[in-house]
This record gives structure tokens, sequence and C-alpha cells, in this order.
């Protein structure tokens, strides 16, 4: 600055001139600088769906049979209505969740759609608060249901020690993500049951090569129609439990971006520790991680749950996350803490319509299958000796959780010592409900159920093809349209299906 420069400004108004100086400076030949354009502030944009525009759903049907989907782009929370179509004041919706409904039971033979041919036309909006989105078409047939007989299809093969299956939200409403031990993640069609030539995610080169550890656990970010953000849990090659963050190649949702991998959370492990882990997002967007027994950290044995999106801790590689504030001690010893006593979890779900997880834990001496509801956090897993089935049945402590232990262990002598944690049902087949499902690893095979209800194991009717699935159960998932699939140890892949 020159000395004419500095002459026009008086001593005592020199605090003021120097807050000022980055607004406007004097140039070499003492005029005045211009002052700096502002960035201007991102622009909001509304919310877009990225669910499927159709949907098919048996007769007869009150219960949900359809998850909207959109995403905002700046990662707000969205809520669902529904806005107008000529059927519009025949169905229902969730504005959290975007689980669709009839008000009454629609009849095949009796169509009360307007064009009266079993399409009913419902336009749907979602909102992040400050803007809504243009109205979603979605067109929903309802099929003849001939009885309530269920069955178990054939719809892939070919794939290695599968430990879950998760949707592609795409326009297909169908595709899968399935996810292989060895460290792949592999595209499937179920509908034609091609296998995509070019692995989605191939991480086999960080994983630990101990038995029944690798690649555990697979979530999408729920933007991640339009982020391409998604999330790995596996055994890296020092036996850790290493959270990992990745997007997609640009434009290209169907291929993960090596180059984007980014550690957000790593749990040291002894070598002899349990090899049990597993993510997943809750329906208010945080990141619940299963974290195994015996790796002598603060952290071991529970189930853990952060916020993703941000970073409390900037000087800490091994922890970019941020505590929500809603967890049971925010401020604690261990904030990350959701549930403690969690030993080796097996398969896990969070349940679309009430925000339960669902977790099939490997103890010592039985599997042990708890859920987890909002209210149940901080609380203390306890298995216990029990064999009971039913709630009523259940002593419940203060401040644990005891839900069930599997009854094949008292029906036999040698029990179940192995199982696969799936999902409670929320696809389009009404017989199946509302109901738990299972499989079996080790002791037993095949598929297993609890009506919740009915409070018993599901009593499928006559004409059930479920014994088809006779084998050792790895894997469970969903598809878009919460149609629910199960994978073998043979690597084969089914549909639960209305037969």
């Amino acid at each position: 600055m020159n000395s004419q420069c500095l002459r026009s400004v008086n001593s005592r108004l020199l605090p003021v001139f120097v807050s000022l100086v980055m607004l406007s400076a004097c140039d070499g030949d003492g005029g005045s600088m211009p002052t700096p354009t502002p960035s201007p502030s991102p622009v909001n944009m509304a919310p877009e769906f990225t669910s499927a525009a159709t949907s098919n759903v048996p007769e007869g049907q009150t219960a949900p049979f359809y998850n909207v989907v959109a995403v905002g782009p700046q990662g707000t929370a969205v809520s669902y209505s529904i806005s107008g179509g000529a059927d519009s004041a025949r169905f229902s919706i969730n504005a959290t969740s975007g689980a669709l409904s009839f008000n009454a039971a629609p009849n095949f033979e009796a169509p009360a759609d307007a064009d009266g041919n079993n399409i009913y036309v419902v336009h749907l909006s979602a909102s992040d608060g400050a803007l809504t989105s243009a109205p979603f078409v979605l067109s929903v047939t309802v099929t003849d249901d001939r009885g309530s007989a269920v069955r178990a299809r054939q719809v892939g093969s070919g794939f290695t020690d599968v430990r879950q299956i998760n949707a592609v939200p795409d326009s297909s409403g169908r595709r899968l993500f399935v996810v292989e031990r060895g460290g792949l993640v592999r595209l499937l069609n179920p509908i034609s049951g091609a296998i995509a030539a070019t692995p989605f995610l191939d991480v086999s080169a960080s994983l630990a090569s101990a038995t029944d550890r690798g690649l555990q656990g697979f979530a999408l970010a729920p933007d991640f129609a339009t982020s391409g953000t998604f999330y790995i849990a596996f055994f890296n090659s020092a036996n850790a439990v290493e959270v990992r963050r990745y997007q997609t190649l640009p434009g290209n949702r169907d291929q993960a971006d090596p180059t984007t991998a980014d550690t957000i959370m790593l749990l040291p492990h002894a070598a002899d520790g349990f090899p049990g882990t597993w993510i997943g997002f809750d329906n208010n967007g945080m990141l619940f991680v299963a974290n195994p027994l015996l790796g002598g950290q603060p952290l071991d044995g529970k189930i853990l749950r952060i916020n993703p999106a941000g970073d409390a801790f900037p000087g800490n590689p091994d922890r970019d996350y941020t505590i929500p504030a809603d967890n049971p001690e925010p401020a604690g010893v261990t904030p990350e803490a959701w549930v403690h006593n969690i030993w080796n979890v097996r398969g896990a779900s969070v349940d679309p319509i009430t925000n339960t997880l669902w977790i099939a834990d490997q103890t010592i001496r039985a599997p042990t299958y708890y859920r987890v509801a909002p209210g149940d956090k901080g609380k203390t897993a306890e298995p216990g000796s029990f064999c009971q089935m039913t709630d009523s049945m259940m002593p419940q402590p203060v401040g644990t959780i005891r839900w069930r232990r599997d009854y094949t262990l008292c029906a036999s002598p040698l029990g179940a010592i192995g199982s696969t944690g799936g999902h409670v049902y929320r696809g389009p087949v009404e017989a199946l409900q509302g109901t738990y499902f299972w499989g079996y690893r080790f002791g037993s095979v095949g598929i297993a159920s609890f009506n919740l209800a009915a409070q018993a194991s599901l009593p499928f009717p006559a004409g059930s093809s479920f014994a088809n699935v006779q084998e050792v159960i790895n894997a469970w998932g969903e598809d878009q349209s919460r149609n629910l699939y199960v994978v073998t140890n043979a690597g084969q892949v089914f549909i639960l299906e209305g037969a």
C-alpha cells in the first residue's frame, strides 16, 4: 500500500480500516481495488425419485406393498405424500418411510380403478421441507391371487460364499448387489439370471485370509442414486474391522471407483477374535456397524451407530464420522455404542416400517435373535439359557434385550449351532407379511420363520414350496419392491413369492 493511501486513514479508524481491507484495498497507483465478488450460495434442488414407476400386488392386500424412494441432492431428509392421480383416494402412504398401501383390499374380479382394468394410477410427491418434487406417476397392477401358497423360486446361481444382498436403486426395481466374502460385489438381474461381466467392486487384495473373515458388509448411502456413495465393512490384512466409503464412477452407478476409497472407521481385532460383522443404515440415515467380541478395545462386542456424513474427529483418520445426538451416550466413553454385549453377528437388517434392528448373534452355545427397537438403545443384549418361543414367556430384566434363543436347540440334542439372520417380510405376498425369516448354517439346514402376530413359527399353507431350499443358508436380501431373496451355500439365489 503506498503512502498516499495510508495518509487517508485516520489512526483512530485504523482497526476499522484493517477489518475492511479484504473488501477494499489500494492498488499500486493509490486507487481503490475492485471488491471481490462473493461465491454464490449453494442452490437447493427438489428431491428426485429413484424407485420403479410400476408395481404389481396380489389382490386382497392392505399391507404396505411398495416403498417409494426419493433423494434430496443436498442429502436432506425427505417426506412423502400423495398428490393426485385418478385412483389416489384408494391409497395411503407413510410420510417417513414411503411405504404405500391400499386403504381397502383390491379385488381382481371387481376392479375399482378409474379405468376398470386393475391398473391403479397414483401421483406421489417428495419434499425436503423447502422444495417439493414434480409428481411421480406410479402404476400399480393388481394381480389375481389364486391362493395363499408361497414358494422359493431360483433366480440366479454361480456365486461364492455370499454374505449379503442389496437392492440396486434404479428404475428396474429388481436388480441386486450380491456381496461375496472373497471381496467381490457383483450385479445380478433376477429376471434373466444374468450376472454382470464386470464386478461392481473388487477389494480382494485388501482382505484378511483367515477363515470366515473377508468382506462382510455392504450398505448404500440413502442418497446413492444421486451421490453414488456406498460403504463396505471387512476384515483387513491386519485383522481389523475396517469400514470404507466409496463412490461410483462419474455417470456410471454400476461401477465403483477404487480411487475414492476412504477409511472412516478402524476397529482393531485379535487374530482369534470372532469374525462376524455387518453394516446397514437405519431409517434416519445413521449407519449401524456390528463390532464383534474379543478385540480388546472399548468398542468391542457392540452395535455401533454413527453419522458418516460429517467428521467430528479431524485429527484421527480412523474416526471419520460424527456421533448422532440421539445415541444413548453421545458424550460418554463409548459414544458410538448403540447396544452392548453383541458377540458375533451373522446377518442383520432394519425393518423399514418400524425402524427396528434385527440381529442374529452367534454366541458360544447357539444362535440368539434380537429385535432392537429405537427405545432399546443403550441396553445390554442377554442371550440367557432358555427355550421359550414367545415374548410373554420370556423374562425381560430392566436394561436388557432378550428376545429369543433358537428353539431348535431345545428340540434336538444337536440343535442349530449357526444361523444367518434375515428380514421381516414387507413385500407383496400377504401370507408372509410381518414374518421374520432366517436360515441355518450348521446343525440344521433350510429356511426358518417366526410370525410376529401369531408369536409362533409360520405354518406355511399346504402347497408351499420351500422344500427346494434345504441347504445351508448364507445370506438374505431385498429388492426395491421388498421382495425377499435367500442365498444358499451352493451359490443359488431364490426369491420368496406367491405360488
